[in-house]
């Protein structure tokens, strides 16, 4: 319960503002939880189970935002390593579950995607590239195409 607690409070997928909306818990008292001050190990139980409920009711969210924040970092960092410039980034889903591609120029792309024997697809390309140029920094990018895809699931 405590790590579930740990990885809510500081996922950038929801802010204090809606953790305390859902939770009735003080945005004072998630700051200081977040920054250290009090620590997780000895807030109330009531506090406890509250914001356990809240990581059950987005677990899957904010674990699809980390692993687009990976593909992002991943694929900003080998173009600058090997220069392999990203041409198509998204996400599909093929038999109720979501999986996440790349494609870069000059290499092969994910077959399901190159074959079109997805059941739905959406591209965030113009996403990385936003935050590949500065113009969006990387959890926003990340925000919005993980907005994206938890629209394929609807």
């Amino acid at each position: 319960m405590i790590n579930n607690i740990k990885v809510l409070l500081s996922s950038d997928l929801l802010s204090n503002y809606k953790i305390s909306k859902e939770t009735g818990i003080a945005q004072s008292t998630l700051s200081d939880l977040t920054n250290g001050k009090i620590e997780i190990e000895n807030i109330r139980l009531k506090y406890a189970l509250l914001l356990s409920e809240v990581y059950e009711k987005y677990k899957g969210e904010i674990e699809l935002f980390n692993k687009v924040e990976e593909l992002f970092t991943d694929a900003k960092s080998v173009s600058e390593k090997f220069g392999w410039q990203v041409y198509e980034l998204g996400a599909f889903t093929k038999d109720g579950e979501i999986d996440l591609y790349i494609g870069y120029k000059g290499q092969g792309l994910n077959e399901i995607v190159h074959n079109k024997e997805y059941d739905d697809i959406v591209k965030f390309t113009d996403y990385y590239h936003e935050y590949e140029e500065g113009i969006r920094d990387l959890k926003e990018a990340v925000k919005l195409a993980t907005d994206l895809i938890i629209e394929l699931e609807y």
